[in-house]
């Protein structure tokens, strides 16, 4: 696990003195004291009333006013201490809150899968569509040369970016990271294609590189701990070179949530801090991240792809185990949906689960661990 999150306990309070034993114990103090004086005192002072009220009443009361003086004395500290111990806590639970809950914001999209949009909205249906274990073909591809097929492609991910680019009139400039299956042998001709597209919407971009990591979930993993700067749109396309994975492409538009508040820019959805977990520690670490983040029971869909068939069905106990707010149905196998993953894939189920309203989980695989995310969903306008 790679969140290691101190456990922290407020402390108990003392139990209050019980005034009734306090009662019962002067009451006792106050008989002792009036036998002890009429046994002790002589007869003439035995005669003088006021004065053996005095010893027999006045002394036990003085004695258990100190007693009682000193019990509350006590107790007062040990709560002042105790006060300032959990506020200490309560200020660091806040801060270890705050690290959790550190997000990407989620801008804009661009999705070409095998299925059609009408198709892809089933998969929240009664009757999702069963493609497990087949390469799906993009259907926009079909009947066009390679390279047109290509351009076509590009232009179709990159026109989100450049609506919501225009749509807030920003001038600052975007690096863009791309990565495609077998991208060793035509890696030139990507790179071409992705420049002429942005120049022609009127992308102003800072840079185009390939991506720096080997997979989207590696590049999420090292985002938080090396953030990136201004704004990032990532391409992932898996095209029929690679007969292991069904075609598809994604683009996403990211941002730090702190350059949003800054620009005022909406977002549509809050990518949250991603856990790491090996299989063992799956349910703790999601107890824990569902204790540090969004609640298990606030969230309404959960979301799973790239995992092996040991590992999926380990998901829904584990949901199960932390009673969240889905039932086994609303938990979505996106690979059965979509046919055999590729590296687009991660990204896809995040931009379908982004297109529900709520709170969402994913779960995906890093090597061979689970990665753990949440997915805020936001209203309209939201910054």
């Amino acid at each position: 696990m790679n969140w290691s999150i101190p456990t922290l306990f407020m402390a108990t309070y003392p139990s209050r003195p019980r005034w009734l034993w306090w009662g019962v114990a002067l009451l006792i103090m106050l008989v002792g004291g009036f036998f002890l004086a009429i046994s002790l005192l002589p007869d003439d002072e035995l005669q003088d009333r006021t004065h053996l009220l005095l010893v027999a009443v006045a002394g036990p009361f003085l004695l258990w006013t100190l007693a009682i003086g000193g019990r509350l004395m006590a107790y007062d500290v040990m709560v002042t201490r105790i006060d300032a111990r959990n506020e200490t806590v309560l200020v660091r639970q806040q801060q270890w809150h705050n690290w959790a809950c550190q997000s990407l914001e989620l801008l804009a999209w661009g999705r070409q899968t095998g299925l059609g949009e009408s198709e892809l909205a089933q998969i929240v249906g009664d009757k999702p569509p069963v493609n497990s274990g087949n390469c799906l073909p993009l259907p926009t591809l079909n009947g066009i040369s390679e390279w047109q097929g290509r351009a076509q492609l590009i232009n179709s991910l990159l026109q989100p970016v450049s609506q919501y680019w225009q749509t807030h009139s920003l001038s600052a400039s975007l690096t863009l990271l791309w990565q495609v299956s077998a991208e060793s042998q035509n890696a030139a001709d990507w790179q071409t294609l992705i420049t002429r597209a942005a120049e022609t919407l009127s992308l102003p971009l800072n840079s185009i590189e390939s991506f720096p990591h080997t997979d989207f979930s590696e590049w999420l993993s090292a985002a938080w701990t090396s953030p990136f700067a201004g704004v990032q749109c990532l391409i992932f396309i898996d095209t029929a070179d690679n007969p292991g994975s069904s075609e598809e492409a994604v683009s996403l538009l990211l941002a730090p949530a702190d350059l949003c508040k800054q620009w005022k820019l909406t977002s549509k959805a809050s990518l949250l801090r991603p856990l790491l977990t090996p299989a063992a520690t799956l349910s703790q670490a999601l107890k824990l991240q569902c204790e540090q983040q969004i609640s298990a029971e606030k969230l309404t869909t959960g979301w799973y792809c790239r995992l092996t068939e040991v590992q999926a069905e380990k998901v829904p106990l584990a949901c199960i185990e932390q009673e969240t707010g889905f039932t086994s149905g609303q938990l979505y196998a996106t690979d059965s949906v979509l046919g055999l993953p590729g590296l687009s894939r991660h990204a896809v189920m995040i931009t379908l689960a982004a297109e529900c309203r709520g709170d969402h989980l994913l779960f995906t695989r890093h090597q061979e661990q689970f990665l753990l995310q949440q997915l805020s969903c936001k209203s309209e306008g939201t910054t």
